[in-house]
Parts: structure tokens; C-alpha cells; sequence
């Protein structure tokens, strides 16, 4: 027995739409474009809700509490009779595996994440806001992403091949973790953004730290000399790294004489930490 939801008065299935789940919501929008504008028109508005993107073809859609879906895009349906979604035209199969998680198939997985992270954020009106970038991924879907919204606010970096990606990111805040096969090597690193840290190896050097143009800076994969400190201090005085508050670094074997040749200032230690 089939249910017309919409022949009841307006502020009943309003009411009804406000009941669902997310994950409610999205199957039921694919029902028609009526339906979709129905939706998008009437539910209630979700605080702090995301997208976070893992590669080309894995994304979750929630907020800071709760993950409402997750989508993962494969190229290789099984051999079986699978259910179908409408995405923009395009008529894909689907699995809803386990609660939340939905499994879609497509020729070029990377296309489908695209096409559902524009459905999702349209349906729902939120935005990506991380990004993991992933070895195979390429710098495809970031900058599809920065195109077509104001501001990405946090990528995380985990492949082999990083140049190209790094300075393509203009998220505001950059995370690297990644262990590269080969010295990663960047000239002239002028990079700016509110916040970048470097977790996983040495290749970060001091001239690379020069040329960042940031807030706050991490840089916990290699060690410097306390001379290398001693030019970055000379540089900041000078008027270098204008926006930069804070910066955490790792000191090999810590020489205060080294550290402060040539500068004539106090240690005030009260704002000063060294650990």
C-alpha cells in the first residue's frame, strides 16, 4: 500500500520531513525532483554539520557528534541485482551496507564522489570542510572543491607525491603526515595560510620555514640547530613572517648562546616556554 506523503496538508508533512533521520531525508529526496525541492525547502536546519572527504571516493556527511552518512564510491558493482539512485541524471547502482554506510558504483569513482557531494551539500546546504589526500588521489577533487565554495578549512596530506598538491592547497589550515619514498625537495616555499604543521620527516628546512607566510606554525619532523633558531629570530625581527604568533619546533641539543647570538634581548619567562 503506497503512501502519498504529499497530499497531506503543508504543515503535516512538513512536520513528517522534520521526523526524519538525515540518512531519511536523502533517500527520500531522490523520489523526484519535487521532492528534493520539498526537502531542501522545509527541513530543519542542521548546526555544525560537514563533509570530510577521505581520497577520491570515500566522504562522510555529519557534524562534530554524529556521522549521518557515509558514501563509498567502487568501480566494480558485484554480481548481483542492486537497487538504483538517480544522481543528475545519472542512474547508479547502490548498497546500503551496515547503518549509515551506502556503497555506489560508478565508471570513474572520483566523478561520483564529485556529483554526490554536490547533491548532498546542495540538499542540505553545508560545504566540504577537510579534506585527506591520499596517495592516488591527485589534486583533482581539491581543486574542484576550492572552486566552487569560499573556503576548505583543514587538508591533511598523506601521499608520496606532495609538491604539486601542497602548493595547489589553499585550505586554511595544511596538515602533513606523509613519509615520502624520495627527499622531498621545495624551493622558494611561498605558502600562505592560517595554519601548517609538519609532523613526518626532516625535509622541512629552514628556508622553507622562512618563506611560510602563516599564523601558527608546527614543525615537529625535524630538529634544528639552535644557529638555524638564531637566523629564523633574526629573520622574524626584521620584519619577516609578519603574521606569525606562535611557532613550535623541535631544538637539537638546545645552546642559549648560539640561540641568541647578535640579539639583544630578555628572556621574559613568563611568555617564553622551552621544553
Amino acid at each position: 500500500m503506497s503512501f502519498h506523503l504529499f497530499n497531506l496538508p503543508e504543515s503535516i508533512y512538513i512536520d513528517i520531513i522534520n521526523t526524519m533521520n538525515p540518512c531519511e531525508q536523502f533517500f527520500t529526496s531522490l523520489c523526484s525532483r519535487k521532492t528534493y525541492s520539498i526537502i531542501k525547502t522545509h527541513r530543519s536546519e542542521i548546526e555544525y554539520s560537514r563533509i570530510l572527504t577521505y581520497g577520491n571516493s570515500k566522504f562522510d556527511f555529519g557534524h562534530y557528534a554524529d556521522t549521518f552518512l557515509t558514501f563509498h564510491q567502487s568501480p566494480e558493482p558485484p554480481n548481483q541485482v542492486l537497487k538504483e539512485l538517480t544522481i543528475d541524471g545519472n542512474t547508479i547502482p547502490y548498497e546500503l551496507k551496515e547503518d549509515k554506510v551506502v556503497t555506489t558504483y560508478w565508471a570513474e569513482p572520483r566523478e561520483g564522489t564529485m556529483k554526490l557531494i554536490e547533491y548532498v551539500s546542495d540538499l542540505f546546504n553545508i560545504e566540504v570542510r577537510d579534506m585527506e589526500i591520499h596517495c592516488n588521489s591527485t589534486d583533482r577533487l581539491m581543486k574542484w572543491v576550492q572552486n566552487r565554495q569560499k573556503r576548505l578549512q583543514k587538508v591533511y596530506f598523506t601521499p608520496d607525491t606532495l609538491k604539486s598538491l601542497i602548493m595547489a592547497c589553499e585550505a586554511e589550515s595544511i596538515f602533513l603526515d606523509a613519509y615520502t619514498t624520495n627527499p622531498l625537495q621545495i624551493q622558494n616555499f611561498q605558502k600562505k595560510c592560517d595554519f601548517f604543521s609538519v609532523s613526518v620527516g626532516i625535509w622541512f628546512t629552514l628556508d622553507n620555514l622562512m618563506t611560510l607566510d602563516c599564523i601558527e606554525v608546527w614543525v615537529m619532523g625535524r630538529q634544528y640547530t639552535s644557529e638555524e633558531i638564531n637566523r629564523f629570530i633574526k629573520h622574524w625581527m626584521s620584519g619577516g613572517s609578519p603574521r606569525l604568533t606562535l611557532l613550535v619546533i623541535l631544538l637539537d641539543n638546545y645552546n642559549e648562546q648560539e640561540l641568541m647570538d647578535g640579539i639583544d634581548v630578555k628572556w621574559n619567562m613568563k611568555t617564553v616556554h622551552i621544553r
